[in-house]
C-alpha cells in the first residue's frame, strides 16, 4: 500500500470530538456501498495517538477482484499473446473475440467449480514514524454503509475486531 498523505487540518473534526470518523477528503464516497475510504483516530495502550486511514470493501468485491485476476492469469497461460485488458484493443478483431469468449468461459468455470473463496480480513500497514496506520478491510456485508463503518471503527479502537473465519464465494453474472 502506498503511504497516504494526510493533511493535519482534515483531522480537526476528529480531534474536537465532533466526529468518530470522517470520509477521506481526497476520495468521494460512492453510493454503491462497495467500499468506503475513511479516517479516524485511535490511542494505543501507551497513549500515543494514531491516524487510521482505512479502505473498507465488501467481501463480494474481493471475490470479484480475485476471480478476475485468476481468470486473467489462466487466459495468459492459454494465449501467450495476451498482454492484458489495457492492450485488448491492439489485438486483431478475431483474437479479441476469441480472448473474450475464452475469458468468459474461464470465469464461468471458476464460479461453477467453486474454486475461488474469500474470507473476511483486516490488513494493517504501520508507519511508526508518523503514527499512521493504513488499513485494508474486507467484510462480509451487503454494503459498506454508516452502520458497518461505525461498527468497525469502534471495534478497531477497542482492538476487538472479530472476523468471520468462514470462506465464501459469490454469484456473478457474465456480461
Amino acid at each position: 500500500m502506498e503511504t497516504s498523505r494526510i493533511e493535519t487540518h482534515w483531522l480537526e473534526p476528529l480531534k474536537t470530538g465532533g466526529k468518530t470518523w470522517i470520509w477521506h477528503p481526497e476520495f468521494e464516497p460512492e453510493d454503491d456501498g462497495l467500499y468506503a475510504h475513511i479516517l479516524f483516530l485511535r490511542r494505543d495502550e501507551e497513549g500515543k495517538e494514531w491516524v487510521c486511514d482505512a479502505v473498507m470493501h465488501t467481501l463480494a468485491t474481493l471475490y470479484h477482484y480475485q476471480l478476475h485476476e485468476e481468470a486473467e492469469m489462466r487466459l495468459k497461460a492459454l494465449m501467450p499473446a495476451w498482454r492484458g485488458w489495457e492492450a485488448f484493443a491492439e489485438l486483431p478483431e478475431a483474437m479479441q473475440a476469441k480472448a473474450q469468449a475464452l475469458y468468459d468461459e474461464i470465469v464461468q468455470e471458476l464460479i461453477e467449480e467453486g474454486e475461488m473463496k474469500v474470507q473476511e480480513s483486516v490488513e494493517v500497514y504501520r508507519d511508526e514514524a508518523n503514527c499512521l496506520e493504513e488499513i485494508d478491510v474486507y467484510l462480509n456485508k451487503e454494503a459498506i454503509d454508516v452502520p458497518a463503518i461505525d461498527w468497525f471503527v469502534q471495534a478497531y479502537r477497542r482492538q476487538s475486531v472479530s472476523l468471520d473465519p468462514n470462506f465464501y464465494s459469490f454469484e456473478e453474472e457474465i456480461e
